[in-house]
């Protein structure tokens, strides 16, 4: 599901602590969604998502990650080398393009490949 992809991202940034006080769910609830022991509902999901997305601008994670160097080139380094990250970003991609076909994912460089592919998938 989408929303516990993206509750294991933000895990890897804030304890379980400050995600429980800032998604109203206990502590306890959330480590069973993100180790995947349990999955939400679907009424519970939807509270998550929203909540998630008011908690997390998930384009700002992607750019924290990102690196420019003095040419403007991006090093995309730290982004490819998180699977969950990948994962979110495609499951972002989805989410924005949902109803429209597709049918094409391009990148300019080399190094969008692996973003490029992973939202492929």
């Amino acid at each position: 599901m989408m929303v516990v992809e993206k509750l294991r991202l933000l895990k890897k940034t804030y304890s379980y602590n400050e995600l429980a006080r800032k998604l109203g769910k206990p502590e306890t609830v959330l480590c069973r969604y993100v180790k995947g022991d349990v999955l939400p509902g679907e009424e519970t999901a939807r509270e998550l998502w929203e909540a998630l997305s008011r908690f997390e601008d998930f384009a700002e994670t992607l750019r924290s990650r990102l690196k420019f160097d003095n040419y403007g080139f991006a090093d995309t380094t730290n982004l490819i080398h998180d699977p969950h990250l990948l994962m979110q970003a495609s499951l972002e991609a989805s989410m924005r393009f949902a109803g429209k076909r597709l049918t094409k994912i391009l990148t300019a460089a080399v190094n969008g490949i692996p973003l490029a592919t992973s939202i492929a998938l």
